[in-house]
């Protein structure tokens, strides 16, 4: 009975999530709109940043609520998770041209980033002040994209706004409000189930954060990486990945840690988890190296990948035996 309770209430807890983050974007659109922003720079804040609410809404409770090890792990899992499952399949479906500024801008932003979650990790830790400048750096990253994109209006292709805005400004604060309680509420939920889930199968809130978590906030992103690959717009694809991946680590686990520290035991599988999501960054150095084209078989590869991580910790963790 505990069992199925846990599993509803992850089950209704994405749920929400999705709902939550859904109605944030669009009733946060509609509300920038009423202040004349431009549409450049309402994508690269509110709708860019729009899929990775989950993520952010999950480690923040995971964290206040002594749930350490699943904050940590639902951002290293939902980056890898971005990368070989996401990107991987996305790939799959039609390969991509990068641009430019992905090339030049964002992926080396992502490796720093990564890098920067290593070194503050490294005693185990991340404490208020290095939360505080991993999210000054996250805000530091964004206000540059806004002053770079009227240079470059291609930077938000105008099909990732929403489709409907609310013309009444009281529908956009409500819908505003509506998706902040029901990312709250979500966000509690996975919390509660996935560690009672945890509890009774004997897995760690690291685990549970690395994988059932981890997946369930990395939906949206799979839904909006996968619709834009099967128009033809992989390159919206990676970007998306590249920039939820920087926005997990800078703004997820920077806020997380500077409301409540992180504190995780230094482990074998931690520096294992470290080295996998490193792993899976540096991979798209190659894979853009010169603007070059990305094929279905690099997108194998990082599926691939992605399955034999999972087979590690099922295999580490006792589930599967070999």
């Amino acid at each position: 009975m505990d069992f199925l309770l846990f599993l509803s209430a992850i089950g209704v807890g994405f749920y929400l999530l999705a709902t939550g983050a859904d109605w944030l974007v669009t009733g946060g659109v509609g509300v920038a709109s009423r202040f004349s922003l431009s549409r450049t720079v309402i994508g690269l804040t509110i709708v860019s940043y729009g899929t990775s609410f989950p993520e952010f809404m999950v480690s923040v409770i995971s964290s206040t609520s002594g749930a350490s090890g699943m904050a940590l792990g639902n951002v290293v899992g939902s980056n890898i998770a971005n990368v070989g499952m996401i990107l991987g399949t996305a790939m799959l479906i039609a390969p991509a041209v990068p641009s430019v500024e992905l090339i030049r801008r964002d992926v080396p932003v992502l490796l720093l980033a990564t890098l920067s979650m290593i070194l503050v990790l490294w005693d185990g830790v991340i404490n208020r002040g290095e939360g505080l400048a991993l999210s000054v750096a996250g805000i530091m990253y964004t206000f540059y994209l806004v002053k770079m994109a009227p240079g470059n209006p291609a930077v938000v292709p105008e099909d990732e706004l929403p489709d409907e805005v609310p013309d009444s400004p009281w529908k956009a604060i409500l819908l505003t409000l509506g998706g902040a309680a029901a990312l709250a509420a979500g966000a509690e939920l996975v919390v509660y189930g996935g560690r009672g889930l945890g509890h009774i199968i004997g897995l760690s809130d690291r685990v549970i954060g690395l994988t059932v978590v981890a997946l369930g906030t990395s939906l949206p992103e799979l839904f909006a990486s996968v619709v834009a690959a099967m128009r033809g717009e992989s390159g919206i694809a990676f970007g998306n990945v590249v920039g939820s991946n920087v926005f997990n680590i800078l703004f997820v686990l920077g806020t997380a840690s500077a409301i409540s520290p992180i504190k995780v035991p230094v482990s074998l599988d931690l520096m294992i988890d470290l080295a996998v999501v490193s792993l899976f960054s540096v991979s798209l150095v190659p894979m853009i190296w010169r603007g070059r084209r990305v094929s279905r078989t690099e997108g194998v590869l990082l599926l691939t990948g992605y399955i034999l991580y999972w087979g590690w910790i099922a295999v580490s963790q006792g589930i599967v035996s070999i």
